[in-house]
């Protein structure tokens, strides 16, 4: 579970950037705590995060604006543009773009220096 101490900060604010109840399904929301995660090891926590239901799916505005969870929280960008869909993602080149977007997000978010690892090479 240490190893995944640096990734409580990054859950807690990626939980507060989907601040609107009722856009998602809560199985498909992000958890908030890696204490309600079954997982041990930072790939896991990483391939968790990018494959999260809720970062499947583009909420956009009539004007072509779509919510990016790194840049703003939800009720931010549903108050500039309260005609708002939400779809799924099909477009490949989408799918390839934003799980690299979150990767960067995501371990930006993380607090590592909190978090320090004494390794020995003996």
């Amino acid at each position: 579970m240490n190893e995944l101490k640096p990734f409580e900060s990054a859950l807690t604010f990626i939980a507060n950037q989907f601040d609107v109840p009722g856009i998602f399904s809560l199985d498909d929301l992000p958890a908030k705590s890696i204490y309600n995660l079954p997982f041990s090891t930072e790939e896991q926590m990483v391939n968790y995060l990018l494959n999260c239901p809720s970062f499947l799916n583009i909420i956009t505005a009539e004007n072509n604006d779509e919510w990016e969870p790194w840049l703003e929280k939800l009720s931010c960008f549903i108050n500039r543009n309260p005609d708002y869909k939400t779809i799924c993602i099909i477009d490949d080149r989408k799918l390839e773009e934003v799980p690299q977007k979150m990767f960067t997000w995501i371990i930006s978010l993380c607090a590592w220096n909190q978090y320090s690892y004494h390794v020995s090479s003996n």
